[in-house]
């Protein structure tokens, strides 16, 4: 949790799925403090908690169920195809490009999820090569 004195600006929390992979789930950081650099730091924070906790990956779905899309996914049916919609994934306004700069890919996408061309964005990320790289420390 990220405070400023008793206010909470933010959290982040996560759901054992598999033996060695984890889904973040929610991240959430208030409207008028994003683009500080909370949300980056509570994902960081939790990608170590986990990975002391034997985690190998770490994923998440972000829907793209705005009224406007903000990925190339929105807006259109992903059927046939979904695996080239997803190698192609541009990026507007939307977190997918918050967890892109983070070191998250796409790794799936679920046509409707949401609704009509409201799509679900699968993201994950490899949390081994990261404690591989500072186990040498």
């Amino acid at each position: 949790m990220a405070r400023s004195g008793a206010a909470v600006l933010g959290w982040v929390g996560g759901i054992p799925t598999y033996s060695h992979a984890w889904e973040l789930h929610p991240l959430v950081v208030r409207q008028d403090v994003r683009g500080q650099g909370i949300g980056q730091a509570l994902v960081t924070a939790w990608e170590e908690r986990v990975r002391e906790r034997g985690a190998l990956t770490l994923y998440l779905g972000t829907d793209d169920d705005g009224p406007e899309p903000g990925t190339s996914a929105g807006g259109v049916s992903l059927f046939p195809g979904v695996l080239s919609h997803a190698a192609t994934l541009a990026v507007r306004d939307h977190a997918a490009g918050f967890y892109r700069r983070l070191g998250f890919e796409v790794v799936g996408l679920i046509s409707d999820a949401n609704g009509p061309g409201k799509a679900d964005v699968l993201m994950a990320k490899s949390l081994a090569a990261a404690a591989s790289s500072t186990s040498g420390r």
